[in-house]
């Protein structure tokens, strides 16, 4: 299993550990095909674009952009405000999970070959169709991460 990998499951295996509502939120290890209402809120963290760059010879390092989308109810479930107030809540408890992971640390352990990991930014809460081009809209809130992690060079 490489390092990507690697890094989705831990992703998954922190986002579980957020609570909401008196309930732990749920994570997909991949994007699915459609949600059902009892299935929300839930992370997914389809990976984006990388850096690499050579820093020793027997390895380098990686900068990966990571997409850690955070679906929360769908359109029309609650109002506008009660729902961008909700967003909020949940943008500011994902900070909160993320903020003392610099190494995606789960049980006080970090994931081996991660060198750094943040949330960069967030988009604030927005509607947007899921799947993509599809009728339904759900309130959701986009973040970008960084890791940098270290892989051997063959």
């Amino acid at each position: 299993m490489g390092i990507s990998t690697n890094i989705r499951d831990r992703l998954v295996a922190i986002e579980v550990l957020m609570e909401f509502g008196g309930e732990n939120v749920k994570a997909a290890k991949y994007v699915p095909e459609n949600f059902q209402p009892y299935q929300l809120p839930m992370f997914t963290n389809p990976p984006v674009g990388s850096a690499r760059s050579i820093v020793a010879d027997t390895f380098y390092e990686i900068v990966r952009t990571w997409k850690i989308d955070l679906w929360s109810r769908k359109e029309g479930d609650g109002g506008r405000v009660e729902n961008e107030d909700r967003m909020l809540d949940l943008i500011d408890l994902t900070y909160a999970l993320f903020v003392s992971r610099p190494r995606l640390e789960l049980s006080g352990v970090g994931l081996t070959n991660v060198v750094f990991f943040e949330i960069i930014n967030d988009s604030g809460p927005v509607v947007r169709p899921f799947p993509t081009g599809g009728k339904n809209y759900f309130y959701m809130a986009e973040f970008t991460a960084s890791i940098t992690y270290r892989s051997v060079c063959s």
